[in-house]
């Protein structure tokens, strides 16, 4: 029998215009009146363009292993991780590998359609088993919109995704923080809930009453624990208004260049764009809004500038081909260490949550990585990839896992797969599981 203090796990705060999910609480309890555990979660953050061994590759294996220069700003995470070598993709070329990272298979046309065919992929196939119960099964973000057009006979659209939803449908992932805010927390429903959204007031503003009532029930360590949440909840509102609505400048240039906009809800900075997504992602984690997500740096063939790292110029993917110049090199792994820098503040935002049992850190498994190794030559041998968490004990980390020589993408897909409770025998180009992956 529930005691009447006890909330549910899935309960939200709603009213007309929000609907706002809570972080676990110690008050919270099954439908039997039980507690229970915080659910597993499954991310993924993919990175064009790949990365040169000379920055990337670990050296020792198993737990006597040293982080390389892209990935030192992620050594107080060393302990939660797992390196892994020798993984292939079926791919080739940067639309193909970009379409079959997460599903461990190359897409090809339909014969005489214009429809291409790939593979549910990893993330969805893990959405049909995690998100029964969430608002949102699988939340895909983006800091790039799709490509258009054709490269080497394939539609641009099909690398600026990871996820398919069918083996003949890739989902186009969103890239605007605030559609995303929206989507997740702010319910914009009816004449009443528009007129709210333009007085630009707060999502909790709409759940106050329902705050209080909460609190009411709360312990000391909840109460810290909502505290922390409704604080992030407010810096992500006001990070979005400030860069959407930037204030206005006191002194502006007499002239003014031609400039081409991004689309309309894009921020204009993109390191500020990647931190807004990065912390929308983590909300929704938190909250469990969702238990399955993604967010792409960039579409397979990037022309995104750089001209946001100080100095640096050019653009991604024109600086991955290096050409083996040594300046050139030198850029492409100095980028790739800033990328590496940016999620290090992520992954510490997933292990600052307290769960109870452990951190959101700790009950999920974070992919992190490109679909090719050395993007000078689009090279799809032995993928530059990272596990962080693990998944409420699903994972033995703080390792460098070097894997067989040839072993599938597929494989691994397959081996999470079954980590997470879905039973199949076969995915995508899989011919079995990583047995060392425990």
């Amino acid at each position: 029998m529930r005691k009447p203090w006890r909330i549910h796990r899935r309960t939200f705060l709603r009213s007309i215009g929000a609907t706002l999910a809570l972080p676990a609480l110690d008050i919270m309890a099954s439908e039997g009146g039980d507690e229970v555990a915080p659910p597993a979660r499954f991310v993924t953050i993919f990175q064009p363009n790949g990365f040169h061994p000379s920055g990337w590759d670990v050296n020792g294996v198993g737990k006597e292993f040293t982080l390389s220069r892209i990935l030192r700003p992620l050594q107080r995470f060393r302990n939660d991780m797992v390196v892994l070598s020798n993984i292939d993709n079926p791919g080739s070329g940067h639309i193909p590998n970009t379409a079959a990272f997460m599903t461990a298979v190359p897409p090809t046309r339909v014969n005489g359609t214009n429809t291409y065919q790939s593979g549910i992929s990893l993330d969805y196939l893990l959405a049909q088993h995690l998100g029964k119960e969430t608002l949102i099964p699988n939340l895909n973000l983006a800091l790039e919109p799709a490509g258009q057009g054709f490269d080497a006979g394939f539609p641009r659209s099909l690398g600026s995704t990871i996820s398919w939803s069918s083996d003949t449908t890739p989902v186009i992932p969103e890239v605007s923080p605030q559609v995303a805010f929206d989507n997740l927390f702010r319910r914009h429903v009816g004449p009443e809930a528009r007129e709210r959204a333009k007085k630009h007031q707060s999502v909790l503003d709409y759940v106050r009453d329902e705050i209080a009532d909460l609190e009411k029930k709360a312990s000391v360590m909840d109460r810290q624990r909502l505290e922390q949440y409704y604080d992030s909840v407010r810096e992500v509102e006001v990070k979005l208004d400030k860069a959407l609505n930037p204030t206005e400048k006191s002194w502006k240039p007499k002239s003014q260049p031609e400039l081409i906009r991004p689309p309309a809800g894009i921020p204009d900075d993109y390191a500020e764009h990647m931190r807004l997504m990065f912390e929308l992602l983590a909300l929704a984690l938190w909250t469990d809004t969702t238990r399955v997500g993604s967010l792409m740096f960039g579409i397979s063939q990037t022309t995104q500038s750089l001209n946001f790292i100080k100095g640096m110029n050019g653009t991604h993917h024109g600086v991955s081909h290096h050409r083996n110049i040594p300046q050139n090199l030198e850029r492409y792994n100095a980028l790739n260490t800033w990328y590496a820098t940016e999620l290090a503040k992520f992954i510490a935002k997933l292990k600052s949550v307290n769960e109870g049992n452990g951190t959101l850190l700790d009950n999920s498994i974070v992919m992190f990585g490109s679909c090719m190794k050395d993007g000078n030559l689009h090279v799809p041998k032995d993928l530059p990839l990272v596990l962080f968490g693990n998944g409420g004990g699903k994972l033995q980390t703080g390792r460098h896992l070097r894997c067989k020589k040839g072993t599938r993408l597929g494989d691994l897909h397959l081996t999470l797969l079954q980590k997470y409770g879905v039973e199949s025998d076969k995915f995508g180009n899989s011919k079995g599981v990583i047995s060392e992956l425990t």
